[in-house]
């Protein structure tokens, strides 16, 4: 409750030099909300009207993980790693609203109502390489990965406000606005990082990373006026390139008291 299911798999084979790891993860959530604003509206501490809202959601929630990969040892010293990770989301939800709308002796003088439903989807993917060695000193190691991130997501809404007479009929011309948006993004990292323990008192900490990042969007929001859509300046349409290099080289010392 509300709708709560959560399960993993682990599987995992070590046979000689190679390790096959294995992970499959689900969970989902749902379930209604419900909520009551009720607003008094001033002007100079005199109420000049009042507007209420009651609401109910039907939220939906899935999501799916999968991990795949392998190990192998090389040696005593070295090993590499190969993983393949996918995730995939997909949310939605539907929401009534009634409104009233009062005026300053309390007197309804039309109402409303707000119909919106909305999804909400992303497929991310991750490829990653990685590679250790292990010195014969104790906590001596080098390590050196590259990662690939990709993946898409996208959502939708449309939303309807209506409005009538306290008797039913029309007060206004309905309100419509649908939304509906997407990107794409490609993420490259190249990292190495190596650390070395020279003895009880002293530390070396070193490394280089590349982030290299390719970002996509696309957003169309339309309303409907007069029975005609007209395209909102709220929509965009973007792309960007962005690239990060960075290195840092620590040296670590103890004394008898710092």
């Amino acid at each position: 409750t509300p709708e709560l299911i959560s399960g993993n798999l682990n599987l995992n084979l070590r046979q000689g030099k190679f390790n096959f790891f294995l992970s499959e993860g689900y969970n989902q959530s749902g379930g209604r909300t419900r909520a009551r604003t009720l607003r008094q509206n001033k002007d100079n501490g005199v109420i000049t009207d009042y507007f209420n809202q009651y609401s109910i959601v039907e939220r939906e929630r899935r999501f799916n993980s999968f991990r795949a990969g392998m190990d192998y040892f090389m040696d005593n010293r070295n090993t590499i790693t190969l993983s393949q990770d996918i995730s995939i989301g997909r949310f939605g939800n539907e929401e009534t609203q009634e409104q009233e709308y009062l005026n300053a002796n309390g007197v309804k003088e039309y109402v409303g109502e707000r119909l919106t439903d909305g999804a909400f989807r992303f497929n991310r993917k991750s490829t990653a390489l990685n590679y250790k060695h292990v010195f014969p000193e104790e906590g001596k190691e080098l390590t050196a990965d590259v990662t690939y991130n990709y993946g898409t997501r996208s959502q939708h809404s449309n939303i309807v406000n209506s409005f009538f007479f306290p008797d039913g009929s029309v007060y206004e011309p309905p309100t419509i606005v649908r939304n509906n948006g997407r990107n794409k993004e490609d993420q490259v990292t190249f990292q190495a990082d190596f650390v070395d323990p020279i003895n009880e008192k002293n530390k070396i900490e070193a490394g280089v990373r590349s982030y290299h990042n390719t970002f996509t969007s696309f957003y169309d929001a339309f309303a409907q006026d007069n029975g005609t859509e007209v395209k909102l300046p709220l929509s965009n349409n973007y792309e960007y390139k962005e690239m990060i290099n960075a290195g840092y080289f620590t040296f670590s010392h103890q004394g008898e008291k710092f």
